[in-house]
């Protein structure tokens, strides 16, 4: 994993909404559960022009598989939505920089 300038993480159950901010990137996410299958949604946006960029991953049983996905938004002023499907009722969610 890249070296990190700032981040920001939590575990949620549903339902959840989450806005975390670090010093060059902010974030939004919306945790829902429906079933047995939880989805976060939201998106990701570089707000410094430092070179780095602004990251969301997560961590769950994600319903193709993987175990980690990502969403990156680099650079300044860039914005990247997402949206990822697992099982069970929580993810772990972080906004970095990288």
């Amino acid at each position: 994993m890249p070296a990190s300038a700032g981040s920001t993480g939590v575990q949620a159950r549903c339902p959840a909404t989450l806005n975390p901010v670090v010093n060059g990137g902010e974030a939004a996410w919306t945790i829902d559960c429906v079933g047995s299958k939880v989805h976060i949604t939201g998106w990701v946006k570089d707000t410094k022009a430092d070179g780095l960029c602004a990251f969301v991953k997560a961590f769950a049983s994600f319903t193709d598989g993987s175990s980690r996905k990502e969403a990156k938004a680099c650079p300044k002023g860039t914005t990247t939505r997402f949206a990822w499907e697992a099982t069970g009722t929580e993810i772990t969610a972080y906004l970095y920089l990288a």
